[in-house]
This record gives C-alpha cells, sequence and structure tokens, in this order.
C-alpha cells in the first residue's frame, strides 16, 4: 500500500531514485516518496554538498482499510559525484481509519525506518534496508482455492458476524537487500538494464484469532483428528506465533523510456524466495515470473499498458502469505487494488496465482501552478486472476476446492490521473467486478504497474 503525500515545507527533496532502484515493498508499505519539491528559489542551484531534511504528511484511501493518514521525515545527503544521492534514510508512522458500522476502527498501524545507499562499487551496488513494526488487525482469510465463500455481515451485524472473515496480526521484520547492475545502456542508444538482485527478512508473527470467526472454527478442524479435515492440515498452517526467515534473489530486465510513466518498453522479473523454516517447521519457497509492457498509440498522450504475473508457492506455506505474490515487490493478490480491482483485499488465497491487468492511459490537460507543470489523465482498465489452492486438486467436505481451469475473477472501471512534473503521479481509480458484485475505490501514489 503506497500513500499520496503532501509537502509540509518546500525545500524537502530535489532529487531521488527511479522505482527500479528502490527496495522491495512489503505489501502495507507505504512508499518513500520521488521528488516533487523545488527549490525556494528556482534560479539559485542547491549545493552539490548538503543535507536535505523534509516533513511530509502520509494521505491515502482504500475501500478495504478506510482513509490513511500519518507523518513521514526523510533525511538525505547529497554529494558532488553522487547521483540522485549520497544516502537516505526514511522515518514513518501511519494508519488507516474506518466506520466498520459500529464506530471507528484502525485497521492497518506501520511504523519504520528505511536506509538506501545507491552507487556503491563502481555506481553498480545499491544497499538497501528497513526495520519495521505493523499491525493489520482486519487481515482477511475465505478459505483456499477459488471457490471459497464469502458471507457478507449486514448493517446491524454483531462485531463477531464482521470479524468473521478476519483476524488480527503483528508483524515486525527486518530487511536488507542489494542491486546489482549487470547491464545498463542508456536510452539514447537503446536502453536495456539487466540486474541481479537478493536480500533477506526476518519477521516474527503474533496472531489474535478472533471468536467464532472462519479462522478459529478452521484451527480447530486442523486440530481435531477428522480425518475429512486433511486438506486443511497440509494448507491452514502457521498459525501460532512464530518467526519466518526469507531469502530471495532474482533478475530484473527493463527496457522502459522511463520508470515512472512509461509510454514504451518493456519491465520484467523473474525470481524466488525461499524459508528455510528456523520456526513451525516452515519450509517453502516461491518463484514469480511478472512482465509488463508499454506501447504508444499517440505520442505520450496515449499509452496501452498490460501486464501478467504468475506466482507458484511449494512446500510449507504459512496461510497468510498465500494471500500475497510476487518477490521484488511482494502485494495483494490476485485481489485488492493491486491486481484484480473491486475484488475485496485478500479475498482469495492459494499457492498458484495468476493475474493480468489491461489499461489505457492518457494525458489530457497540461498546466502550470506556481511554477510546477502537471497533466490530467483518464485511465480504463480491465483486469483479471484467480488462485488455485495447490498445484494438485484438494477437497474438502468433498467439494473441489477450485472452479474449472479457464475460471477468472475481473474487475473493471476507470480513473483519473494526475501527473506533477515527471516522477509523481496520483491515481483515483473506481472499479466494479462483475464476478463478485462488488465494488472498489482506491486514491494512491503510482500506477499499479
Amino acid at each position: 500500500m503506497a500513500y499520496l503525500p503532501v509537502p509540509a515545507i518546500l525545500s524537502v527533496l530535489v532529487a531521488s531514485p527511479s522505482p527500479t532502484m528502490e527496495p522491495p515493498e512489503e505489501l502495507e508499505s507505504p512508499e518513500v516518496p520521488e521528488a516533487f519539491a523545488e527549490s525556494p528559489r528556482e534560479n539559485e542551484a542547491p549545493d552539490p554538498d548538503r543535507t536535505e531534511v523534509g516533513i511530509l504528511p502520509a494521505i491515502n484511501f482504500d475501500s478495504d482499510l478506510g482513509f490513511g493518514f500519518g507523518l513521514l521525515t526523510v533525511v538525505a545527503k547529497f554529494s558532488p559525484n553522487k547521483k540522485p544521492f549520497d544516502w537516505r534514510i526514511a522515518v514513518l508512522a501511519f494508519a488507516t481509519a474506518r466506520d466498520d458500522g459500529d464506530g471507528l476502527e484502525f485497521p492497518f498501524h506501520s511504523d519504520f525506518v528505511q536506509f538506501d545507499i545507491p552507487q556503491l562499487f563502481d555506481r553498480r551496488l545499491r544497499l538497501t534496508g528497513e526495520v519495521a513494526f505493523r499491525k493489520f488487525s482486519n487481515a482477511g482469510y475465505h478459505g483456499f482455492g477459488s471457490r471459497s465463500q464469502r458471507v457478507e455481515a449486514g448493517s446491524d451485524a454483531t462485531e463477531a458476524e464482521r470479524n468473521f472473515h478476519t483476524y488480527d496480526r503483528i508483524y515486525p521484520s527486518i530487511t536488507a537487500n542489494a542491486r546489482w547492475q549487470l547491464i545498463d545502456r542508456p536510452v539514447e542508444v537503446g536502453k536495456w538494464r539487466l540486474e541481479v538482485f537478493g536480500g533477506t527478512r526476518l519477521m516474527y508473527n503474533a496472531f489474535n484469532i478472533y471468536e467464532s470467526s472462519l479462522l478459529e472454527r478452521d484451527v480447530l478442524r486442523v486440530r481435531s483428528s477428522d480425518p475429512a479435515s486433511e486438506t486443511l492440515r497440509d494448507l491452514l498452517l502457521g498459525t501460532n506465533d512464530h518467526f519466518l526467515w526469507l531469502l530471495n534473489a532474482g533478475f530484473l530486465f527493463d527496457t522502459r523510456d522511463q520508470e515512472f510513466a512509461p509510454t514504451r518498453g518493456t519491465f520484467s522479473e523473474l525470481s524466488g524466495r525461499f524459508s528455510p523454516g528456523v520456526d513451525a517447521d516452515l519450509v517453502y519457497g516461491g518463484v514469480t515470473l511478472s512482465t509488463s509492457w508499454f506501447a504508444s498509440l499517440y505520442r505520450d498522450y496515449l499509452v496501452l499498458a498490460g501486464r501478467f504475473v504468475f506466482d507458484a508457492q511449494f512446500g510449507n506455506v504459512p496461510f497468510y502469505e498465500q494471500t500475497f505474490f510476487g518477490t521484488f515487490s511482494p502485494q495483494d493478490g490476485p485481489a485488492g487494488g493491486g491486481a484484480v480491482r473491486g475484488v475485496v483485499r485478500q479475498r482469495f488465497a492459494g499457492r498458484v496465482k495468476t493475474v493480468g491487468n489491461l489499461e489505457l492511459r492518457s494525458q489530457l490537460l497540461p498546466f502550470e501552478l506556481f511554477g510546477a507543470k502537471f497533466n490530467v489523465g483518464l485511465t480504463a482498465f480491465f483486469d483479471a486472476g484467480r488462485v488455485w489452492a495447490d498445484f494438485e486438486t484438494r477437497t474438502l467436505d468433498g467439494e473441489n476446492l477450485d472452479d474449472p481451469f479457464l475460471t477468472f475473477e475481473a474487475g473493471t472501471g476507470g480513473g483519473l490521473r494526475l501527473r506533477w512534473g515527471q516522477t509523481f503521479i496520483i491515481r483515483a481509480d473506481f472499479a466494479y467486478s462483475p464476478t463478485q458484485d462488488t465494488t472498489g475505490l482506491y486514491i494512491d501514489v503510482g500506477h499499479i504497474f
């Protein structure tokens, strides 16, 4: 989850890395914003050897989580021979709030300290890391497979009925990552960048399982001797408090003309992740193949963009990891505002996932305000995706957990885009899922791919 930053002071950041050089983003991590502030004196060049401090409000909205608010502090050290900076540290306190029908609740909370050190070892190596504390009080659980059912809570529902598909998860973590440029040919001669990345993450997971919830019911079934619950015993893993250690590595291939609002080129990831099972016997792995492509239909004003993702997990996969996809930049999927828009976040869980997105992006109305350049555009999109509970056919209580192979969840809709300068994009998307008959509203930063 990203957020919409609003300048608190004008001289905040004057340089920032491309998103292909950002650290792998956790699902709920708000993004450190890119440069969007002008120097207080436009005609005066900033000191190339300086330290800058910025304080930014962090604001967003997601119909699944509510209104997001927080405060971000960024300290960046600039040097004459280092681009975009010598180092950067970001500190964030962030939460979301919404009315659950019985008063105000705060579904998500995130605090972190991040560091970013680019251009080491002949400007080819970038090191990033994070120390974070997160709490997700309405994490979703609906069972496994594409046939899982959702029980909607009515307007007069009790607290237990509202919590039927949720649980509480607290997960502090420490993350470190590195990226190495193998090939970096500039745009002027036909951009062609190949990078290898690797990293590690240590996380502690603590759970509060709500009384009378679906997760409580299924955990009790797993602990029983009922032979009909064998499938649940294989899939519903990691429900006790535990440590999780993850290792990841992969390749990134980038031919985009630019990273923030590309009009041509591709961006692809081939990667893997592995947990050696330091606790609760959670030994498992995962692979990701993701490719995005961009084609200009009319200059920079009309662009067709598409993405396809295949993600598979194998071994003793924790149940909460089965609602995510991706290695380099993990996110909710296939349901939610970053995958199939209009479908409730974490609606589906399974070890095999596919996601497809198609967008028509436009820039229609350029204008200037206080010396800054803006452009307003419209976007139309269609999303599709699905999960499979496992590589083999799984049944529970005599029913197959998955629909036929070519059955997918879908979401469609449109939205507004506000481009600020060259690197900062605000999006507002409204989506409807004809397969789930649900809607979603998402106000955030950046395209979803």
